[in-house]
């Protein structure tokens, strides 16, 4: 070729000139023609080269490659070619190692590599197969795993980067991770910048699953400079729109029946119990995708149930293995199809952040996830408990544990304050700090619907803290009634003042004229009576009369107050 030569050195062999044919043993090629140069080069076996081609192979290679593997002599298989290429593109000489357990140690700092080594020109390639794949780790300055990666195919620039399609993926906070079976990874080796981004695809579609918060994260990319405490869940980047705005944490345990539903339109029966029944009968979580196809539908092939397929991966269900048509079935598959029956609790927990910024930062070394753009959440839809955080914040902690400042909302009683935190197990909001605790009364005027519209009274308890019990802890769904739900308890006496323009022209300064609240619980939220509004205490009259017991109860004008009559020596002043 015209802008490629091939040179053998310190090799000895037979030419046949009518065949064409050169049989020869030993000599070395080196990769001179790339910009690796001499260090790296290649001592030979037996090989034969057809002069009328422009490649040849040698399946008895061995690789020397000092930067690489120090002294270290690699066995394997080298071939070469005469290819009109640039220098920075050339993809020749070529070698692949017979050993698929190499260990490399010396990509970068803390970087450690496991599996095949393949050199193509100048690039290096890490391979493994399908079931016993290469491997990549990284360790901090302390040796603590920081990050784990599986992949058929790695592309390794030693101390520049490493690059891989696929990876199976593990971001490690102590004993906690991150994991994602199938996701797009590039680290730089140099700042030690990490970027897991989801494909398009197949088993790319998960979401991200956390174990520290027991969620999974339906997000597109996450960004980790392996140095700092700061981990990047959908970042903001100036250079270019963010793929989505949006960014949905579920609980592990969430179900909503109408997502069940509308997976059944594929076929006559729901196609997760469908699934969880032949698991049940086959005994193993891998499946046959055209034997599931069949099952869903007798008429159905593999190309029937694709988009199903594709739809399951991207909500959790399963993973599927389009060459292999395999499907694995993950746990949700069985929550879902148990929820269904009612026969396990479940929870609604699905966290939804929108915003144009960075959607959550994790700190590595509190574990917490900070938030932003989260105008709401819903922990029960049957005992109506919702919240909406101030600033739209959201503080996420250990196993779905949550601390946030704002509005709750539960029954017909709103709470409004700061340092308020939900405790996963127990199915409660700790408020440690509550501004105000409004409650309605359903009035005769009715909605469109025809629910009775619910008035605020005219008094509010306000400055005190206690615990708003949304449910049962193991009745998080609500699929038993339990008319005591929600309750708020107080731990702290509660203040109603009087100090509005309207009375008086403002006269009872709260500072002085207030009823003290003492603790109390007050249950069924969603559903009480005029009645059921008492509130025992004592009243403190700036000094009118002296402390006296009382208990409050709604007046005629909706206020929260008491009528007394006074003995007939009167009170002392």
């Amino acid at each position: 070729r015209k802008q490629d030569t091939i040179i053998i050195m310190g090799t000895s062999g037979v030419y046949d000139p009518i065949e064409k044919l050169w049989n020869g043993e030993g000599g070395s090629v080196n990769w001179t023609r790339t910009s690796l140069g001499e260090e790296v080069y290649c001592d030979l076996g037996k090989y034969q080269i057809d002069t009328k081609r422009a490649n040849y192979d040698c399946s008895d290679a061995v690789l020397n490659y000092s930067s690489m593997f120090g002294n270290k002599k690699v066995e394997g298989y080298f071939s070469d070619k005469l290819v009109a290429e640039r220098n920075s593109e050339i993809s020749y000489p070529r070698f692949e190692s017979r050993d698929t357990l190499l260990q490399l140690d010396n990509i970068g700092a803390g970087v450690s590599y496991r599996g095949g080594f393949r050199l193509q020109g100048t690039t290096v390639y890490g391979f493994g197969s399908k079931y016993d794949k290469a491997k990549i780790s990284i360790v901090n300055t302390n040796n603590e795993t920081q990050f784990r990666g599986n992949s058929e195919l790695f592309v390794i620039r030693k101390g520049e980067r490493i690059v891989g399609e696929k990876v199976e993926s593990a971001l490690y906070f102590g004993q906690d991770s991150i994991y994602h079976p199938s996701v797009n990874l590039k680290f730089e080796i140099s700042n030690r910048n990490l970027n897991l981004n989801r494909g398009k695809r197949g088993s790319d579609r998960n979401p991200f699953f956390t174990s520290y918060h027991q969620m999974n994260i339906d997000t597109e990319r996450i960004d980790w400079n392996l140095d700092s405490d700061s981990l990047f869940i959908d970042q903001k980047n100036l250079g270019f729109a963010k793929a989505k705005d949006e960014v949905i944490f579920e609980s592990l345990k969430y179900f909503e029946e109408g997502d069940y539903r509308r997976l059944q339109n594929i076929s006559s029966t729901n196609p997760l119990a469908t699934i969880k029944l032949v698991v049940d009968e086959e005994g193993s979580n891998f499946l046959s995708a055209n034997n599931l196809a069949v099952r869903l539908n007798p008429r159905f092939d593999v190309t029937s149930i694709q988009s199903l397929l594709y739809d399951l991966v991207a909500r959790g269900f399963v993973n599927y293995d389009s060459d292999q048509q395999i499907v694995e079935v993950k746990d949700k598959v069985f929550h879902y199809a148990n929820a269904y029956q009612k026969s396990v609790d479940f929870d609604g927990l699905k966290i939804k952040s929108k915003t144009k910024e960075t959607h959550g930062i994790l700190n590595p070394k509190t574990k917490t996830i900070s938030t932003q753009g989260v105008s709401s959440i819903e922990f029960s839809a049957i005992q109506r408990v919702a919240v909406r955080p101030y600033g739209q914040f959201v503080e996420m902690k250990q196993n779905r544990n949550m601390d946030f400042d704002g509005t709750t909302y539960a029954g017909m009683g709103i709470l409004e304050g700061k340092n308020f935190t939900y405790v996963y197990d127990k199915n409660h909001i700790a408020m440690d700090s509550v501004r105000y605790f409004d409650l309605f009364i359903p009035s005769e005027a009715k909605d469109e619907k025809g629910n009775p519209i619910a008035l605020s009274i005219a008094s509010r308890l306000e400055h005190t803290s206690g615990v708003l019990l949304i449910d049962a802890p193991t009745n998080k769904s609500g699929r038993k009634d339990l008319p005591m739900f929600p309750s708020f308890n107080t731990s702290a006496p509660a203040h109603v003042y009087y100090d509005y323009k309207e009375t008086k022209g403002g006269a009872y300064k709260r500072d002085s004229f207030y009823f003290k609240v003492a603790p109390f619980h007050f249950n069924s939220l969603d559903n009480f009576t005029r009645e059921d509004v008492q509130f025992k205490g004592s009243m403190v009259s700036a000094d009118i009369f002296p402390e006296f017991k009382e208990t409050l109860v709604l007046q005629e004008d909706e206020s929260l107050g008491f009528q007394n009559k006074t003995p007939e020596e009167g009170l002392p002043t």
